[in-house]
């Protein structure tokens, strides 16, 4: 459902949306979606969200990420990319207060 890599018989039914790309990939360089894969993507975005839970221990960096879906490498790839935002978002905020700070 989620993956560039199908068969061309599956192709109508994939979308190219979780990849393996990291986190700070050019934005010239991520893939275009045709308006009716967007549309797709956006609900299937839209069932993912709503099985995504995030929450942060507090005083820590850490996150406990669950997600509920009938797909588990979904689930997992989508988790893992979730963790991966949070990592350098974590990163981009602790670098911007030292450089404020200096």
């Amino acid at each position: 459902m989620f993956s560039g890599g199908q068969k061309a018989a599956d192709i109508d039914n994939s979308l190219p949306i979780v990849s393996d790309a990291p986190a700070n990939a050019d934005k010239n360089s991520q893939i275009q979606l045709t308006p009716e894969e967007n549309s797709r993507a956006e609900t299937y975005s839209a069932i993912l969200v709503s099985g995504l839970s995030v929450a942060q221990i507090p005083g820590t960096s850490i996150v406990n990420i669950n997600l509920q879906s009938s797909n588990p490498g979904v689930a997992a790839k989508v988790a893992d990319r979730v963790a991966e935002l949070f990592i350098k978002e974590d990163a981009d905020r602790e670098t911007s207060g030292a450089q404020k700070a200096y």
